[in-house]
């Protein structure tokens, strides 16, 4: 279980499911063979996950829509609506807020993030929107790499004694 409604984790969500219009157009004028769903409203959960880590869109109890992760030890913030716009784009206009986030099925893969926000600043009205793509390495790795370079570092060692 990365996440559920009422009472799980330490992070209450509401909500896990949101809506969606999806589908295809009308085949008009074509040759009557087109077999693709019909656009209509869907509800769903926006997840990806990259091994064992999940990254997923959620709406807690205290009525902010955000993107949480799991990575095994429990469940944490990435983003939520309502905070400062650098968070997400250090670019992003002064005193803008992220109003929106999203991500897709394929949104976390081979350690790569692929998210999309936009932010407001409300007295100005200036808006911003934008895919954001980060690379996030998994926490294993640390432990891989101080390993070969604690390796490394007794090789070495061991060279200066035996000379």
């Amino acid at each position: 279980m990365e996440a559920r409604t009422n009472g799980g984790g330490s992070t209450v969500f509401d909500d896990l499911l949101f809506w969606t219009f999806s589908g295809a157009p009308d085949d008009a004028g074509g040759d009557g063979t087109d077999d693709r769903e019909p656009p209509r409203w869907r509800n769903s959960a926006f997840v990806a996950v990259d091994d064992s880590r999940a990254v997923f869109k959620g709406l807690t109890a205290g009525g902010q829509t955000g993107l949480y992760g799991n990575f095994g030890d429990g469940v944490f913030t990435i983003l939520e609506t309502g905070m400062s716009g650098a968070a997400v784009d250090a670019q992003n206009p002064a005193g803008a807020t992220i109003t929106t986030l999203g991500i897709e099925r394929d949104g976390f893969r081979n350690g790569w993030l692929a998210i999309n926000a936009s932010t407001l600043n409300e007295a100005t009205g200036e808006s911003w929107a934008g895919i954001y793509v980060a690379n996030v390495p998994e926490p294993s790795s640390y432990a891989l790499v101080a390993l070969a370079l604690g390796a490394l570092g007794m090789t070495s060692s061991r060279r200066r004694i035996k000379r």
